[in-house]
């Protein structure tokens, strides 16, 4: 807890110096980040009274900006020919669509129901279409991402739970947030170009996700991939072939090397695979899952073994426990701030399921 004291003390003080240079947006971003990682009545009163009185300043400040580019624009569209389009209006009018909605199921047109087959289904058709080099138009990019981490949210069951369970976490104003905000208070493990690649990168698909991840690194060296093409249609077939498969060939070969030289754990605190055989600890009664011939192998040795499991167990508790913990002031934090009384009372009667096996064992002794 103290370190995220000192976190929130470091993301105060760039919250102030946002402030002194008039960067509202920042400031109320570190603000808030501060919150959140050690909630304080100072900080909660400061974000308070840059929501009040900051909000209109700075949405003047940004309506100045928007029409001094909107002029700019029209200046400049003078003095040039119009750029030819190259997307249709089918294709502006799908990205138009997917920012007007609401949540992750309307994104992908799956129901709150949806199997991961069917997310799956819905994410390979929407991907193709919105893939930054088939759809080039405004804003296709911020859909396309939006589209990857919808699915890497619903087709996670934890991360769908709690975005079922709480929406969007997101408690920013609108006014700060930015356009581009395609997570909404919830990220993904996984980046949008990295799903993308998963599904279809190396094996056709738009133009392999090799081609996307170079415009994602190599601005301003567009003569690099033309010679990296030509370069690789200079290589024999036969040394082409062997070069694409060598990382799964070595891949079998160390999964092969780590089955010979690899003992099986002893136990599983779960069912699954090769064990199956259900034992309990004497002392706790807390039940794991052993191999057939297990009381063979370890004849000697199973009294330790029980030890260990019962040390594995109480470890995952605690960790389960900091987790749950952790969470639930995370939700009393944002009802605080935004004083959201509902919010609070189901943060206070929140299950807290590890924890209460913790303190029943401690309680046992």
């Amino acid at each position: 807890m103290d370190g995220n004291k000192d976190e929130a003390q470091k993301c105060r003080r760039l919250a102030e110096n946002y402030l002194k240079e008039g960067n509202k947006e920042r400031a109320f971003k570190f603000l808030h980040k501060a919150q959140k990682l050690y909630p304080s009545k100072e900080v909660e009163d400061l974000i308070e009274s840059l929501s009040k009185n900051g909000m209109s300043t700075g949405a003047k400040h940004q309506t100045r900006d928007e029409n001094l580019r909107h002029r700019t624009a029209n200046g400049s569209a003078t003095h040039s020919a119009p750029e030819e389009k190259n997307y249709t209006p089918e294709q502006a009018e799908a990205v138009k669509k997917i920012k007007k909605c609401k949540d992750y199921y309307e994104i992908l047109g799956v129901n709150k129901e949806a199997t991961e087959p069917e997310l799956k289904k819905a994410y390979k058709k929407l991907a193709l279409q919105f893939h930054p080099d088939k759809n080039r138009a405004p804003g296709a990019s911020e859909a396309f991402k939006a589209i990857g981490n919808a699915f890497a949210v619903l087709s996670d069951p934890e991360k769908r739970r709690r975005y079922d369970q709480y929406g969007d976490e997101n408690p920013q104003p609108q006014i700060y947030r930015n356009h581009n905000d395609y997570s909404r208070g919830f990220e993904a493990d996984i980046t949008p170009e990295e799903l993308f690649n998963m599904f279809f990168g190396g094996f056709g698909g738009i133009s392999g996700g090799r081609v996307f991840m170079q415009r994602r690194h190599n601005h301003g060296r567009r003569h690099r991939p033309q010679q990296f093409h030509e370069e690789e249609e200079n290589e024999p077939p036969l040394l082409h072939s062997l070069l694409q498969f060598m990382p799964i060939l070595l891949l079998v070969g160390l999964s092969l090397m780590s089955s010979f030289m690899l003992q099986d754990p002893p136990y599983s605190l779960s069912r699954t695979g090769s064990y199956y055989i259900r034992r309990e600890t004497p002392k706790r009664k807390i039940p794991f899952y052993v191999q057939e011939g297990f009381e063979d192998q370890y004849e000697n040795k199973i009294h330790m073994i029980e030890k260990r499991v019962e040390d594995d167990y109480i470890g995952r508790l605690q960790s389960q426990c900091y987790r749950e913990r952790q969470y639930r002031e995370e939700v009393r934090a944002r009802a605080r701030f935004w004083r959201d009384q509902a919010l609070l009372n189901r943060a206070n009667d929140m299950q807290m399921k590890s924890c209460e096996a913790l303190e029943k064992i401690a309680a046992e002794g």
